[in-house]
């Protein structure tokens, strides 16, 4: 069920003791953090420093390491070596109830004999609030996340979406700093997910002064709430940037593929001005595409196209390349199709098309490219 609208969200008052986010230092600060459990790496050498009220996501995916990040800070797990640091004070130590970070699970984790507003004044209840301040705070907190209505009810008679907004009223009553939410959409259908991302981009907007560590294997959702995006994989931080950053001109060939699901053209530097270089992929076609830094005149690259860079013609149509389909797979809003290019050996293009388009396996068509059609990347050990 959609989340009640709020035109004038109320603001949420720091409790009694909180310290205030009127700061220049980092909200959040890991130092070289590892995380080992006997032979396995779970977290390696990781760095991270995230800004009072800024929103990042933590991405990558199974086993990339960017749970066990959320975990360390959180204080669930104890940091094999490193620092981890809130507001320049070391936690890494520190039990989590002593942290005053909100966390949102991934299974919401909600008390099922206690009613919602039960669940959500629990942290300000162990902290002895006075029950006026309790009270106030359940209702300013339901009321942010549109489930005022729902307060009486226990979890087991609300939705997916509603144990969700229960979950972070709850994380949201004792006014954290930091605020920790662990793949929060995973368990949800398509549908609502994408009525909650509304809801927390919402959220975010009204509460500019809390940071926000997400952490999601989904691009769609890190692109759509983060500031920065944290890129994990094999345990270890691959790439860090705005979603902007990294959508646009991607450093590696692992950032290009999971976020937009690029596909990798093999080629060489044929001349390069300003960023923009012309890339042989082969001896009859050459594009053009945007440099990252690393990139020169004779250098081989992968050049990344993502799937809405290129459109599919008739065979012989003007600025085309010819192609062969191998599959076509119908998605709802589009079709997939891959491709592969006549003039350029082992060569398969995903290409996304509007609507429904049917070719059978084997059809001639060609390829026309956008101007640029995507990015060169630096090939590891290559000149």
């Amino acid at each position: 069920m959609k989340a009640q609208q709020n035109t004038a969200a109320p603001q949420i008052k720091a409790p009694t003791g909180s310290v205030s986010l009127a700061t220049t230092e980092p909200a959040i600060s890991f130092s070289r953090v590892s995380v080992t459990y006997g032979k396995t790496t779970a977290l390696r050498d990781f760095s991270l420093r995230v800004q009072p009220g800024e929103t990042i996501a933590m991405l990558g995916p199974s086993g990339s390491g960017k749970s066990t990040a959320l975990s360390a800070l959180a204080g669930f797990v104890r940091p094999s070596s490193g620092r981890i640091q809130l507001f320049e004070r070391d936690i890494t130590n520190l039990p989590p109830a002593r942290r005053g970070i909100g966390v949102v699970p991934q299974a919401y984790a909600l008390f099922p004999h206690m009613k919602i507003e039960d669940n959500v004044a629990f942290g300000l209840r162990a902290r002895r609030t006075p029950r006026t301040e309790t009270a106030e705070r359940v209702a300013e907190c339901l009321e942010l996340v549109g489930m005022s209505a729902y307060a009486k009810r226990l979890p087991r008679e609300l939705s997916g979406g509603q144990q969700q907004r229960a979950a972070i009223a709850r994380a949201l009553a004792i006014a954290p700093k930091v605020l920790l939410l662990d793949e929060p959409l995973s368990a949800l259908d398509a549908q609502l997910r994408a009525a909650m991302l509304v809801e927390l981009a919402a959220l975010k907007h009204r509460l500019p002064d809390t940071t926000m560590v997400y952490v999601t294997h989904d691009q769609t959702e890190a692109l759509a709430l983060a500031d920065r995006i944290v890129l994990l994989r094999d345990a270890q931080l691959h790439a860090l940037g705005t979603p902007e950053e990294l959508w646009a001109t991607p450093e590696t060939q692992f950032t290009a593929q999971f976020l937009g699901g690029a596909n990798l053209l093999r080629g060489i530097v044929k001349h390069l001005e300003s960023d923009v270089a012309e890339v042989e992929v082969a001896p009859s076609v050459t594009l053009q595409a945007v440099a990252t830094p690393a990139v020169g005149v004779g250098s081989i690259v992968d050049l990344a196209v993502r799937p809405h860079a290129a459109t599919i013609h008739d065979l012989g149509d003007t600025d085309t390349h010819a192609a062969r389909v191998t599959t076509a797979m119908w998605r709802g809003t589009s079709t997939r199709v891959t491709v592969a290019l006549s003039d350029v050996p082992d060569s398969l293009l995903d290409v996304d098309i509007l609507g429904r388009c049917e070719w059978a396996a084997d059809h001639a068509v060609g390829i026309r490219f956008q101007t640029p059609s995507g990015v060169a990347i630096a090939v590891d050990g290559a000149p």
